[in-house]
């Protein structure tokens, strides 16, 4: 059944133009992506291509298998009270292409805000790439400021049958300042017997700033369920996470923790013809 899936869903983008996908924005679009939002529709994922729709919305970086999916988040940031996201969003394949689309707000309304993405890309087996666009507008009645507007992208190829690197510019391009910097993502990941590993660079959210940082994480496959751990820099921190799935459902949590602030706590509930995991990794 598996083998079927796999060639079933040929990739639409070859090795040949993901791996220059990848290279050019890994390498000459750092100037240009120097700040990128982290907030709307954070994922509770590991780091890179995931089935989630909020993950396509966020990342730009489209799962080698989709599924039609729904999925509803909740992020409550640095344990702040009245700093807090809720998010909807939606998971759409169609044959290779990869879409989604969500909304979400952020924050009370005084100092709040809401936002709409819209996603789309195709992948398959081999590599996958995908462009995304959001829209942001303050709750205050009366608006600090127009709304804002973003948009930018991802890609990801194969490098070899247990490896994959990627590279996550969101906001290549924006109009108004966007609430929540974070720099060019590269990483890599390598897969084995149902245990993951993966290393990100984050390059410098803002002009100014002298240091990027490393993130990195390891991922256990547990059938039904699927733990996880992350080490990041700047400053120094860790998160756990965890996935259960059941029939057309899965939740997923994911808490990190900070030296000097509170704990931010990420949840989300997704249901639909969910994909299995196993299905990006190598047949």
């Amino acid at each position: 059944m598996r083998r079927r899936h796999s060639r079933a869903l040929a990739s639409p983008i070859p090795l040949a133009l993901g791996l220059p996908l990848a290279i050019l924005m890994g390498l000459a679009l750092p100037p240009l992506a120097l700040r990128a939002s982290s907030q709307d529709f954070a994922p509770a994922e590991p780091p890179g291509p995931a089935n989630s729709g909020a993950a396509l919305l966020e990342r730009g970086l489209p799962a080698a298998h989709g599924a039609l999916a729904f999925e509803a988040l909740a992020t409550s940031w640095l344990g702040v009270p009245d700093l807090s996201t809720r998010a909807a969003c939606v998971a759409v394949p169609v044959h290779s292409l990869r879409l989604a689309a969500g909304v979400s707000r952020t924050g009370a309304a005084e100092l709040g805000w809401s936002a709409a993405g819209l996603a789309a890309g195709a992948a398959g087996p081999a590599g996958g790439a995908a462009v995304r666009a959001l829209a942001r507008r303050d709750l205050d009645p009366v608006p600090r400021q127009g709304p804002a507007l973003e948009a930018g992208g991802g890609a990801w190829v194969r490098a070899s049958r247990r490896a994959r690197i990627w590279a996550s510019a969101p906001q290549l391009w924006t109009r108004g300042a966007p609430p929540l910097p974070q720099g060019l993502v590269i990483g890599a990941s390598i897969e084995t017997d149902g245990v993951a590993a993966w290393l990100e660079r984050v390059a410098p959210a803002r002009a100014a700033d002298e240091n990027g940082r490393h993130d990195a994480g390891l991922a256990l496959d547990l059938g039904p369920a699927r733990a996880w751990v992350e080490a990041r820099e700047q400053p120094l921190r860790a998160a756990v996470g965890i996935e259960i799935a059941a029939r057309r459902w899965s939740v997923r949590l994911r808490v990190e923790s900070h030296p000097v602030l509170g704990e931010t706590v990420s949840l989300a509930l997704a249901g639909g013809a969910r994909a299995e995991r196993v299905a990006d990794s190598p047949p």
